[in-house]
């Protein structure tokens, strides 16, 4: 399977409430290339990680991280790590992208990574490959 062209990054801490709709935002996009989303439960008290879990095994575009709490700075290097992309975006769990904001970006964008939800310019940013 070739690299999906973005992979949109979640840190997860106690979203129980606003997780699916967040995901549900992600998965929904229509991107050329393809996509994939990094759920990073950030060591979450609730059963955030469980929900993380049933996203992965009903969608294999959903990957998930568990780690101890790291902060969301910890959960954003770790998705970083773990992606595989050309653009990366950035999408808080409380957050949601609106349909075909993630077709605003590519492939005009000259920027690697991305602000979340499409409601801020993109970083000036370029990841190394």
């Amino acid at each position: 399977m070739s690299k999906p062209t973005i992979t949109v990054i979640v840190p997860v801490y106690k979203a129980m409430a606003t997780l699916d709709r967040c995901v549900e935002s992600v998965v929904s996009q229509d991107v050329a290339g393809g996509l994939a989303c990094i759920l990073v439960d950030d060591g979450s008290p609730d059963d955030s990680g469980k929900l993380c879990d049933a996203w992965a095994a009903r969608d294999p575009r959903v990957t998930v991280i568990h780690q101890d709490d790291l902060g969301v700075s910890g959960a954003r290097n770790s998705g970083l790590a773990a992606a595989g992309s050309e653009y990366i975006v950035f999408l808080d769990s409380d957050d949601a992208l609106r349909p075909g904001a993630l077709q605003l970006w590519t492939p005009r964008t000259p920027h690697r990574i991305l602000s979340s939800a499409g409601t801020t310019p993109p970083m000036k940013t370029t990841l190394r490959r």
